[in-house]
């Protein structure tokens, strides 16, 4: 055994994996050993959220007890490039050992997480004296982990994961904070509601319960804001896509990924942020094909942004049943502007005269919110640094003069044009 150990460097990912499997069948003679390479078998996270078992965790099982060396190096071959030169591909391994007692069973789970030059990559061990329990608790591990607890499930680069974090700032946000125009603000919340109460009526249509929403502007106006807006009005779980891309991830194959996923999820919201992005000459079909294709999307709420609809091609921007409303967010106007002003004078500590107020929403003319909101937090800083020196009017007034004037020094130019894609998928360049 030492000898087909004695060094991991020259043999595959596979013969590293076989050669761990049977160090621990030597280590557990009597027991029943499970493997399984899933990326939902998380133990630890099953176990706390459900408290079906109290986990021990013993991290100074060491992999050197199993004739592993940590950190060692893979040499392959770029065959597919006609290079000759091996490259080194170095693993950043996390090991564990955790122990708990199952339906009267003792079980251990053995756990190496990887991290190649491609992807993270999870293997797991279940080990006890019964084989049948071993599958059924990995099943059950699985299919609560691939489920959302309160959480936003996120694609990138070709994998799942899930946020608490984005959750909280979704049920942190309301609506009511957003300063839109009235009809634009109706208009967002009535379609949502229209859509959640109207399964029946879709369904008497003949047509599937879906519905598409296109938020566009410039940015800094409140796309995101009411995005999460409208997440917390559902109530439906979410899936947020950061990107269909990555290293070694083909769209042909992340874009259904990501709507099977959904399809199971359902009823659900997509949020597909920054369209243009997202979305190329590549991967359009793929994504045209999921969204109004054969498959049956019922109960999708997908809701899309984006800061360039010029870049966005005309199957997306103008067919119904894909995006069937578009929203759009454009700089405010000076009531807008005025409102917004007035809602953070309200929550200041310091009293400001409406006549400032009045001028401050006249003099930013061409503000997004973005530059808005930081019109209020500069100004704070400015008095605050000024030893609340004078009337926080004349800091407010002051500052808003400084960033018209970065405005004007650094004008916005065209967007960047698309960066060309490298010959081979696997190119790093």
């Amino acid at each position: 055994m030492n000898e087909l150990l004695a060094d991991l460097e020259s043999v595959t990912e596979q013969a590293r994996c076989a050669a761990i499997s049977q160090r621990l069948a030597k280590l557990y003679p009597d027991k029943k050993i499970y493997f399984s390479d899933s990326s939902q078998l998380f133990v630890g996270a099953w176990a706390a959220e459900t408290k079906e078992v109290d986990v021990t965790i013993a991290p100074e099982f060491s992999l050197r007890k199993l004739g592993v060396r940590e950190g060692f190096v893979q040499r392959m071959r770029r065959r597919e490039l006609g290079t000759p030169e091996p490259v080194n591909a170095t693993w950043h391994l996390h090991h564990g050992l955790e122990s708990f007692t199952w339906k009267g069973h003792h079980v251990e789970v053995f756990t190496v997480q990887y991290l190649t030059q491609y992807e993270p990559n999870r293997w797991s061990w279940l080990i006890s004296d019964d084989e049948a329990l071993l599958r059924e608790l990995f099943a059950t591990v699985v299919a609560w982990n691939s489920e959302v607890h309160g959480e936003v499930l996120v694609f990138s680069n070709g994998c799942f994961s899930k946020s608490a974090e984005l959750q909280e700032a979704i049920d942190e946000t309301r609506l009511e904070d957003l300063i839109l125009p009235p009809q634009l603000a109706e208009s967002l919340q009535s379609d949502v509601a229209h859509f959640l109460a109207s399964r029946e009526l879709y369904a008497k249509a003949g047509a599937a319960w879906k519905r598409g929403m296109l938020l566009m502007g410039p940015p800094g106006n409140g796309k995101t804001h009411a995005i999460k807006g409208l997440i917390k009005r559902a109530g439906l779980p979410c899936l947020y896509v950061k990107s269909f891309s990555g290293r070694h991830v083909d769209p042909a194959g992340s874009i259904p990924q990501v709507f099977a996923r959904a399809r199971e999820l359902a009823p659900c919201v997509v949020v597909l942020e920054d369209l243009d992005s997202l979305v190329d000459d590549e991967n359009r079909s793929f994504l045209l094909n999921e969204l109004d294709g054969f498959a049956v999307n019922d109960g999708l709420l997908t809701i899309a942004s984006t800061n360039h609809p010029e870049r966005l091609d005309p199957s997306l921007i103008h067919r119904p049943s894909r995006f069937d409303r578009k929203y759009r967010f454009e700089l405010p106007d000076l009531d807008l502007r005025r409102r917004y002003l007035e809602g953070w004078a309200a929550k200041a500590t310091t009293p400001i005269d409406a006549d400032f107020l009045a001028r401050a929403a006249e003099l930013t003319a061409g503000f997004t919110f973005a530059y808005l909101k930081e019109v209020g937090l500069s100004t704070l800083m400015h008095w605050a640094s000024e030893g609340q020196k004078g009337k926080i009017g004349d800091a407010l007034v002051h500052v808003i003069e400084q960033l018209k004037q970065e405005i004007l020094a650094t004008p916005a130019g065209p967007p960047p044009a698309p960066r060309a894609k490298p010959r081979f998928p696997w190119d790093f360049g």
